[in-house]
């Protein structure tokens, strides 16, 4: 089996959201900072889509929940509907206003940051793509400027921000 899809879950919690895998196809996990904590990019990820439908998890990192879950339910409908998305290609079309980049994310962010995916595929290996895009003001990755967006969107990356354009 490639997942606890169908693994009964003793904590109702864990259950209620492998329950909502079943019914939409994937979750999404969104994960922010509880206030005495140090301040740290919130982030969101998909779970499930690896396995539905044949899609990378997603993880998108410094926006609030509304706009994160809106982006991976998104990119989640677009693969189940058949269009398929390429690493390191920036798709204009994808955000109204924003273009983005998707880029695979370390093992280490897997296992650190979408933790509820590492649980979910039983620690098997699946490929997670972080979404990454341009701060609103000047329209730029954060690899290609040096100030506070770089420390928005935290880099899941392996080996740091690429230099891609």
């Amino acid at each position: 089996k490639m997942s606890l899809l169908n693994v009964q879950q003793q904590d109702e919690n864990d259950q209620r959201f492998i329950d909502l895998i079943k019914e939409h196809g994937h979750a999404v996990k969104y994960v922010a900072s509880a206030e005495d904590d140090e301040w740290e990019p919130p982030f969101a990820y998909s779970v499930g889509g690896a396995e539905n439908y044949g899609a990378p998890e997603i993880i998108v990192s410094g926006l609030g929940l509304d706009i994160s879950k809106f982006i991976i339910n998104e990119f989640m409908a677009e693969w189940k509907s058949g269009r398929r998305f390429s690493e390191k290609t920036e798709y204009q079309d994808f955000l109204e206003g924003y273009p983005i980049i998707l880029i695979e994310a370390s093992d280490s962010a897997k296992k650190d940051y979408a933790c509820f995916s590492d649980w979910y595929y039983e620690r098997n290996n699946f490929v997670l793509w972080q979404m990454v895009w341009p701060g609103a003001e000047h329209g730029l990755f954060p690899w290609q400027v040096e100030d506070e967006l770089s420390d928005v969107q935290e880099c899941l990356i392996a080996g740091g921000w690429p230099r891609i354009i």
